[in-house]
Order: structure tokens, then sequence, then C-alpha cells
């Protein structure tokens, strides 16, 4: 990797450390442009920007800026994948927080992390937002490409003995099967 590839990178990471950061308490970062009616904040740009440039990336945890990737990691979970953001956020922003979550729970390092900072009841908080969607919402791009994400993060879980009992436990099955049958009876 050369040099200007390298401060790059670290120029995407820094930028959306930023825009996470500064909105801690829930709020959002001011809109920035405008294209077709869909208005974008620094935040959806520069979440936007990360998963596109790391979409093809598999290992976070090691490497020149591996500090950085577990600080973007640690603020994606604590400063946005929380109760109150997670309520709150407009569903396209939250849709790219769980989109990048999981691009970087490809790594197993940060699947482990994910795990032990109650992940699954993250995801859970998000089911229960979908949920308590209507059923025209659900079926809008951002709230079914939401749910897709949600749903391979939690596959990805099941998928790891040691991970199953904590997603058992979060009850995320239970919320999920309400959002199934809902979507079902509604369709």
């Amino acid at each position: 990797m050369n040099a200007s590839s390298v401060d790059n990178e670290e120029a995407v990471l820094e930028q959306l450390l930023r825009c996470i950061n500064c909105g801690k308490n829930g709020e959002q970062s001011k809109p920035v442009s405008c294209q077709n009616d869909n208005i974008k904040s620094a935040e959806d740009i520069a979440v936007e920007n990360f998963s596109l440039k790391y979409q093809n990336v598999r290992k976070f945890s090691a490497g020149e800026n591996a500090v950085l990737f577990k600080e973007v990691f640690t603020s994606l979970l604590e400063n946005r994948l929380n109760g109150q953001w997670t309520s709150s956020a407009p569903v396209r922003t939250l849709f790219r927080i769980v989109l990048c979550i999981r691009l970087m729970i490809r790594d197993d390092a940060y699947l482990d992390e994910f795990a032990d900072r109650k992940g699954a009841i993250r995801l859970q908080m998000v089911f229960e937002r979908l949920a308590g969607c209507s059923c025209l919402q659900l079926h809008e791009h951002y709230h079914s490409q939401l749910h897709v994400e949600v749903v391979c993060i939690a596959q990805k879980m099941a998928a790891l003995d040691r991970h199953q009992q904590k997603l058992f436990d979060s009850n995320i099955h239970v919320v999920w099967y309400r959002l199934m049958t809902y979507l079902h009876f509604t369709s």
C-alpha cells in the first residue's frame, strides 16, 4: 500500500470518527447535500464512503490502521447502535451504520467483540424498531435493506456455537418472528 492510499484511508476513518463522535448523545449531523429530495448528512456521506471503500476488506484488526478501525468499531457500537440513537435515527442512516458493522464483523476478532458487547441485544433493538413500523414503511428500500443486514449479522452469529446462546438470550428470534408474521399478514 503506498503512502497516498494510507493517507486516504486514514482520512476516511477520521472523517467517520468525527461524525460519529460529534453526535454521541443521539443528535444527527447537519444535512450537507441535497439530490432529488434525498438529503444526506455529513454522517451519511462518511458512513457511505466507509462502506464503499471497505466493502471487499475482510481483516480490520491487523494492519497499519488497526487502531483506527478499532476506534471506529467501538464508536459505531457505543455511539450509534444503542437504544437512544437506534430508536430516533433516520432509517437510511441506521441502515448504513448496520451495514458498516456487518462489514467489520467479517473479521472474527470484531465478530467476537460485537457478541461480547451485547451485539445480539443491539440487533434486537433494531428489529424492535422495524416491528414498530407500518407495513408501508417496511416495504420501503431502507427498511427492507436494514432488515436484510440485521438478519445477515444474526445469521453470522448463529453459525458459531460460542455466540448462539447470546442470540437466544436476547430474544431476537421472538421479535423477528413477530416482524415476519406482521409482514406475512399485511402483504
